[in-house]
């Protein structure tokens, strides 16, 4: 059966798309005899799901998903596991040979195919608008806009790696955990939204804002917001520090402790 590629806005047979790349979660599925997956939400009461398949549906035809795997994800699912271009110390990780556009870029795109998706993830939306223009700098690998203006100037990405500085849960169990995005909105307009995820121990955090000023729109900085620098410094943070985060590892806890007493 053929259907509309979101991509290229052609009819064509289309593959099941994933949503966050497929490769994260075949690291975890390394290893790991039952194959099972262990998907957590940002809440306590929400219990993790557990799946032997990760989440995917019929988005983009063979043609843009090669595309999207060429350009884009074969860097940015490597960038910050290979240890020839990270080191950690402390307070943060160093990423050496950092490639920015591609990089951000990257972690746009599985914003916008969050946001296209219907069936996986039908809260994250972020509209048709925003939604095309984001398909714009993707498809033509560029972060300017046909205003001279540049959409990492009101779409802001930040990255953290998180760690449990009392010691109770280890890196080795972050690093294994995916926590599906998740949005939250600003008390005030021009507060605008934020988007987040977490893979392979780091956190990943959109930030979507609209300032009165454009003078502050262009000058506003986020902590630990992506640099156009060719090494960065991502900082490390306690899990206890973002309360979705937390909650989530909660959750974790909460239900193992109440399946161990059925």
């Amino acid at each position: 059966m053929e259907l509309l590629c979101r991509m290229c806005f052609q009819v064509k047979k289309l593959k099941m798309s994933h949503i966050i790349p497929s490769s994260y979660f075949r690291s975890l599925k390394n290893g790991n005899n039952s194959g099972q997956l262990v998907l957590v939400s940002t809440d306590e009461k929400t219990p993790p799901k557990i799946s032997n398949s990760d989440p995917k549906e019929r988005l983009l035809c063979h043609d843009c998903e090669q595309f999207l795997s060429g350009r884009y994800e074969q860097y940015g699912t490597r960038l910050l596991r290979d240890p020839k271009s990270t080191k950690k110390f402390d307070t943060y990780v160093l990423v050496k040979n950092f490639r920015y556009k591609t990089f951000y870029l990257y972690l746009l795109s599985i914003l916008w195919r969050a946001s296209v998706s219907e069936i996986v993830y039908p809260e994250i939306k972020l509209g048709d608008e925003l939604n095309n223009l984001i398909l714009y700098h993707i498809k033509n690998n560029t972060l300017r806009t046909g205003s001279g203006f540049r959409i990492d100037h009101f779409l802001k990405i930040s990255v953290f790696r998180l760690t449990d500085l009392s010691g109770s849960i280890p890196d080795s169990t972050i690093k294994k955990i995916i926590m599906n995005i998740g949005t939250e909105s600003g008390e005030q307009p021009e507060d605008g939204a934020i988007f987040y995820f977490m893979a392979d121990g780091f956190l990943i955090v959109f930030y979507i804002n609209a300032e009165k000023s454009i003078q502050i729109q262009l000058t506003k900085k986020i902590f630990a917001q992506l640099k156009n620098t060719q090494s960065i410094k991502i900082p490390i943070h306690d899990i206890k520090e973002f309360k979705q985060i937390n909650d989530g590892f909660n959750s974790i806890s909460k239900h193992a402790s109440l399946e161990n007493k059925k």
